[in-house]
């Protein structure tokens, strides 16, 4: 029998010492040869001793044959098949094997490059791209739009690779999956994944969901999330609308929920957004609450003078009226929308997850609902300039804005086609007719990089741009601490410091990492993600010594990351303690690890990484 032990990952650039244990059940085996066949990411060692052992088994037992793994610079998944032959038996069937399938994965967030140019009619644009990060990482794609340049591959990938998973960020990640038909044609196997991320998303807010049919901000939490609420029950009434199956107990509990608390609006802006938003939900789901609306009509007429300003109150007059409209009562609708001013600017998210992005995309659904055909493409010129510029933009901010871009391409003159020609190098033109707003082709950019050139063949102007995407590699990564300071120690069991830079196999220790807000007000929905090395183990923290926890709103403890999430007063520090162990023998890399406001994108802190070793034991 043949046992290999292999962590459950492992990064690029990294030594693994691969212990495999065989055990002899009768006498007399002889001279065992143990070796291992490897394919992806990764080798043998370049060190001979280390490519294969010979142990002898003169008598039944168990022996340990180690060998050698390193991985090389790219990722994906990796086949390791560790064999075993008594050589003085081999026609008698004394052989064991085992095939273990080991991640390569790069612990650092991938980078996202863009770069683009306004065709005007017959106009061409040639320039060289080349493609960035570790080999296996990289995704470069071509595309060409009619509606103005937004950013989409960068902010799609930014809303679909984002790692922290509370109820907003559930949504934000699969609602304008939604609508990308409206934006690209979709072959087969997108349309395939689309229908699985949906799909997904609507299992895991079941976790979310409450007695009461509220949803709460994290899995397991008792308060309801009031903005979550309605978003959560907004993405699955518009799933459900284009064929998916939501669970009928879900939505009707949902609304039930919603018709119950809409009773009363509440006397701040951002209640008042609240409150809208739950009522244009519900007049979605063909149950409105008219006279809940007419109340909150009143109240907005009523303090339209001294709240007009004020983060919340102008997205409350556009969602009232999206609730009217819906209805079918245009003219109160546009009354509300007269009234209705700039966005507000948002000091802080808030209990919405604000922004004036968000905002601005609420009033294009509107102004597109309405055959506002002129407002609602200046409209989509602002957000489609914010989304192309490197500005960071929440979740939130980011769904929104997308939503509402792909719900005005598939309506008006947004989506009429459009005729251009590209060629990668001295390749011919291939020439494309499009009928859809957004055009894309994949490309391959290998070695030093490759001519691209766009050519515009129609009369009115076009959007193109190339997108790379590419995962820095290990050891590139800068300290930087903004609003937010991060600052880790390794400790023993008992206290004393420790050096993880070389560390016994089999140590168990204990990592502290001390966050302090340094902002100068209050913070919430802060994550702080804690990347372990391929060669060590989480355990539990109170196992390792931690008595006395300090505060969460919530843990995603993960095969080879940790995820706390927690809110800091101005000027508070807090410390939390993770249980390590250091499990497997090599050599392997500790990420910077980094605390960041989720919603406030120039908050955030980072550590350093640096290489670490585990000594064979």
């Amino acid at each position: 029998t043949l046992l290999s032990s292999l962590p459950r990952v492992l990064g690029p650039g990294e030594t693994l010492a691969l212990p495999v244990t065989l055990f002899a059940a009768e006498d007399g085996l002889g001279p065992v040869t143990v070796s291992a066949d490897v394919d992806g990411p990764i080798s043998l060692s370049d060190r001979p001793d280390e490519q294969g052992a010979e142990l002898d088994f003169q008598d039944s037992g168990e022996q340990i044959a180690e060998l050698g793994l390193q991985s090389g610079e790219g990722t994906g998944t990796a086949t390791v098949t560790v064999s075993a032959r008594a050589k003085e038996h081999e026609g008698e069937g004394y052989r064991a094997s085992e095939t273990v399938h080991l991640p390569v994965r790069a612990a650092n967030p991938p980078t996202v490059r863009d770069a683009g140019r306004l065709l005007a009619a017959g106009e061409t644009w040639s320039q060289r791209h080349s493609a960035h990060g570790l080999p296996g990482t990289n995704r470069s794609r071509l595309t060409v739009s009619s509606l103005p340049a937004m950013g989409l591959e960068r902010r799609l990938e930014y809303l679909l690779g984002y790692p922290h998973g509370c109820v907003e960020q559930t949504v934000s990640a699969a609602l304008p999956q939604l609508y990308l038909s409206r934006l690209i044609a979709l072959d087969e196997e997108q349309r395939a994944r689309i229908q699985s991320n949906v799909e997904a998303a609507i299992q895991r807010l079941r976790r979310f969901q409450l007695g009461d049919g509220a949803f709460a901000y994290w899995p397991g939490a008792a308060v309801a999330d009031d903005w979550g609420t309605s978003y959560a029950g907004h993405f699955l009434l518009e799933a459900r609308r284009q064929g998916f199956a939501v669970p009928a107990g879900m939505l009707e509990n949902w609304a039930d929920y919603q018709r119950r608390v809409g009773r009363n609006p509440g006397g701040e802006p951002w209640q008042w957004a609240g409150q809208a938003y739950r009522l244009y939900t519900l007049a979605l789901a063909g149950e409105p609450e008219v006279g809940a609306q007419n109340r909150l009509r009143e109240a907005l007429s009523a303090q339209a003078d001294a709240d007009s300003r004020r983060p919340g109150y102008q997205a409350a007059r556009w969602l009232l009226a999206a609730a009217y409209q819906q209805m079918g009562l245009n003219d109160v609708a546009g009354e509300l929308i007269a009234g209705a001013d700039a966005p507000s600017d948002y000091d802080r998210p808030g209990p919405t997850y604000g922004s004036a992005l968000r905002d601005q995309a609420i009033e294009l659904l509107v102004r597109d609902a309405r055959g506002d055909s002129d407002g609602a493409w200046r409209q989509a010129e602002a957000i489609a300039g914010q989304l192309a510029s490197q500005q960071w933009y929440s979740t939130q901010s980011t769904a929104w804005a997308l939503m509402a871009m792909a719900r005005f391409a598939g309506s008006g003159d947004a989506g009429e086609g459009y005729r251009f020609a590209w060629r990668q190098g001295d390749g011919d033109w291939q020439e494309i007719q499009s009928r859809t707003p957004v055009f894309r082709q994949d490309l391959s950019l290998e070695g030093e990089g490759v001519d691209l050139a766009v050519r515009n063949d129609i009369e009115r102007r076009l959007f193109a741009s190339v997108t790379t995407r590419g995962t820095p590699a290990p050891g590139q990564e800068q300290a930087a601490a903004q609003g937010l300071g991060i600052e880790a120690r390794f400790l023993t069991l008992d206290g004393r410091p420790l050096d993880p830079g070389s560390l016994s196999q089999g140590t168990d220790f204990r990592a502290r990492v001390r966050i302090v807000n340094s902002s100068g007000r209050d913070l919430d929905n802060l994550a702080l993600t804690q990347v372990i090395p391929s060669g060590w183990q989480i355990t539990d923290s109170r196992l390792a010594g931690d008595e006395q926890a300090a505060p969460l709103d919530y843990r995603d403890i993960r095969d080879d990351r940790v995820l706390s999430y927690f809110s800091l007063a101005a000027g508070e520090a807090r410390e939390y303690t993770l249980g390590l162990n250091a499990t497997f023998a090599g050599r392997f890399y500790l990420p910077g690890w980094q605390v960041e406001a989720m919603y406030q994108g120039d908050t955030r802190a980072r550590n350093k990484g640096q290489w670490v070793e585990v000594i064979r034991d």
